[in-house]
């Protein structure tokens, strides 16, 4: 259960870095603010 919460974690980190370098090669101002956004989110999501 755990290893499938983990792999469950690391494809959405990849896909949000997918994201991410999608939205650099348009707007690096995007990506940096999603990037920000992304720090926060993980934050958030550890603390609970």
């Amino acid at each position: 259960m755990e290893l499938l919460k983990l792999t469950g974690n690391i494809h959405f980190l990849e896909m949000l870095n997918f994201i991410g370098r999608k939205l650099m090669t348009e707007h690096e101002k995007i990506y940096l603010t999603a990037e920000s956004l992304c720090g926060i989110l993980s934050c958030w999501l550890n603390r609970y």
